[in-house]
């Protein structure tokens, strides 16, 4: 019986990781809602501009909310098992500073590339 209840309780917590994760993709999609809504408006390509700006908006938020859902995850890992905790924050700030990185490194051959032409 107090398997049971353990298997129950570790499927439930699995289940609201998940769905914390999932909500805060939404809301973050959300958040950039009234953008598409303002897109659709535009006659002729309005549909597809939200369609497109609708879809970039949500892979972006995703690839948002991975290290910051793990960084969450991790601060409540530190206070019951600290170990745990901090390799969670490390991945999440590591995922992170390589996002931030690819980013600045595209930006960095943007600007070498406007500049030689």
């Amino acid at each position: 019986m107090i398997d049971k209840a353990v298997k129950k309780s570790q499927l439930m917590t699995w289940i609201i990781r998940v769905a914390s994760f999932f909500m805060m993709v939404f809301g973050i999609c959300m958040f950039f809602a009234p953008i598409t809504a303002i897109l659709g408006v535009i006659p002729l390509i309005g549909g597809i501009l939200k369609g497109t700006v609708g879809f970039v908006i949500f892979l972006a938020a995703l690839i948002v909310c991975i290290p910051l859902w793990i960084i969450a995850f991790s601060a409540a890992w530190l206070w019951y098992h600290p170990k745990v905790g901090v390799i969670f924050l490390g991945i999440g700030l590591l995922i992170l500073g390589l996002i931030l990185f690819l980013n600045y490194s595209r930006k960095g051959d943007t600007q070498a590339a406007i500049t030689t032409a």
